[in-house]
């Protein structure tokens, strides 16, 4: 007999990087019409399609994204908290053991890495305790980026298993006036 875990997804962006997913368990999750009701976000955090460096989604329609830019203060992942960041937290879902957790990430950063921005995103339980690290990015000046150096490693499977910035000064709306600028080198994103 299959278990079932009830569990919550938190997604987490500091400093002025900007997360974006798209994800789906057994039948996709697409955001046309907004963040899901019952999710939470703590600063910056919506839903958009194609725009500037940032294609549609793989799944089709909008992608869900995290911002610092209107971040709030302090927000951050335990010994990483940067000035600012935004969580976004799914409401609970429940999936029997061994279902497949699909999600596609593209880390976008305006800041390069004498600023280390950094993402990621864990499964947690119903009482909000880890179950999974998902997902790490940090800013570096070259190099792999995913998953993130200094931070944990992913517990998920990663398809690529590394991933490097595709550089240059990223135009993307949720970067807001950091949109289309660099302030160090290692800025870009993942794709």
């Amino acid at each position: 007999m299959k278990s079932r875990s009830l569990a919550v997804l938190k997604l987490l962006s500091s400093i002025f990087t900007v997360m974006l997913f798209s994800f789906s368990v057994n039948a996709s999750v697409i955001f046309d019409t907004g963040i899901p009701s019952g999710w939470g976000c703590t600063g910056n955090c919506g839903t958009a399609g194609a725009d500037g460096v940032v294609t549609e989604s793989p799944i089709a329609g909008n992608y869900g994204w995290v911002s610092t830019s209107g971040g709030a203060a302090g927000v951050g992942l335990e010994g990483l908290i940067g000035t600012n960041g935004s969580v976004l937290l799914s409401s609970l879902f429940s999936a029997e053991s061994n279902d497949d957790l699909n999600f596609y990430f593209n880390f976008v950063t305006s800041d390069g890495a004498g600023f280390a921005d950094y993402a990621w995103a864990r499964l947690l339980d119903e009482s909000f305790n880890q179950i999974a690290m998902l997902f790490t990015a940090r800013t570096l000046p070259t190099g792999n980026i995913v998953p993130g150096m200094g931070m944990p490693t992913p517990e998920a499977t990663l398809s690529p298993s590394t991933v490097e910035i595709i550089s240059g000064a990223p135009s993307w709306s949720p970067l807001d006036s950091s949109s289309g600028l660099c302030y160090d080198s290692g800025c870009g994103y993942t794709g």
